[in-house]
């Protein structure tokens, strides 16, 4: 990783001081602060720089720091110092990959970062998992229900009012929805006619198989299951 790829934001709006890079010793200096936590938070002596820090700079190196996460162990106890800093710094670039893990794994760790970004689609991915983890394992689904809070109380919201602000997505990502249990990958895309078209992973358009063109899984009529929220019914 590169620590010039993070770099500190101007204290005020009109300072006229250019942006500073933050050198590998003050990159340093919040691993070592880190590494004082036991849980997913940022430290106390490490909350005044991390603040300063353009998040919409910082992306990227949390990306690479969740990388080598996944590839030194993965998320667990012993790399929580770590995944507290692409919680604090990372963006929605590494919200597909924490909510894999999540779900994948039944694995908090992920959860929790996921609250730590506190973004829109870090909430809705954290939604998702709720969903999947409804009638099993709650410790996941309580795990993500509380970082759902935390996310709706830094935006001074109530988890309702979050909920009904999120626009349904349906279970697509970037656009496309996985078709579940086929080999290659499948995907499900809304075209430009707006009607259902099938591609691979590379986006090129395909024919769906002869068991998915007789009896396609469509989605019926969106049904309340609770105040703001809408869950998708699917007819197998």
């Amino acid at each position: 990783m590169n620590p010039a790829a993070v770099q500190a934001r101007n204290p005020t709006a009109d300072s006229p001081r250019p942006v500073a890079t933050l050198d590998a010793d003050a990159v340093r200096f919040l691993f070592y602060r880190q590494a004082r936590q036991t849980e997913i938070g940022i430290d106390p002596e490490a909350r005044g720089p991390v603040a300063l820090i353009d998040r919409s700079k910082s992306g990227p190196f949390a990306e690479k720091l969740l990388a080598l996460i996944v590839k030194n162990g993965g998320a667990s106890a012993k790399t929580r110092f770590a995944l507290s800093l692409v919680g604090a710094l990372g963006d929605d670039a590494v919200v597909e990959t924490l909510e894999n893990i999540a779900t994948e794994g039944r694995n908090e760790n992920a959860v929790c970062t996921l609250g730590l970004l506190g973004s829109m689609e870090a909430a809705r991915a954290l939604d998702r998992i709720m969903k999947v983890f409804r009638t099993k394992y709650p410790n996941v689904r309580e795990t993500a229900q509380e970082a759902f809070d935390a996310i709706a109380d830094r935006l001074e919201m109530t988890p309702f009012e979050l909920a009904d602000t999120m626009i349904p997505d349906f279970g697509f990502k970037a656009g496309r929805l996985a078709v579940s249990g086929h080999k290659p990958p499948m995907f499900v895309v809304i075209g430009g006619d707006q009607k259902l078209a099938y591609v691979d992973a590379k986006g090129a358009s395909i024919k769906p198989p002869k068991t998915l063109a007789a009896k396609p899984k469509v989605a019926t009529m969106p049904t309340l299951s609770a105040p703001g929220m809408v869950m998708l019914r699917w007819r197998r």
